[in-house]
């Protein structure tokens, strides 16, 4: 995952990176995926899913 061997290193330098936080699939059951809670108002979570896709381009091979 761009980069990342494992989902929850991806979710740790994402929240030290971008301060945006999503949670691990490892306790779910899904040890390849991520968690996102949209429980906030449209535009921040707007800001966040900007903040991933920056993100992501910065770390994708």
């Amino acid at each position: 995952m761009c980069g990342f061997e494992e989902v929850k290193d991806f979710t740790l330098a994402l929240i030290e990176e971008a301060n945006v936080a999503l949670v691990s699939g490892d306790g779910f059951g899904y040890p390849d995926y991520a968690r996102i809670s949209y429980t906030v108002r449209e535009e921040l979570l707007a800001e966040a899913v900007d903040r991933i896709k920056k993100f992501i381009e910065t770390h994708k091979k």
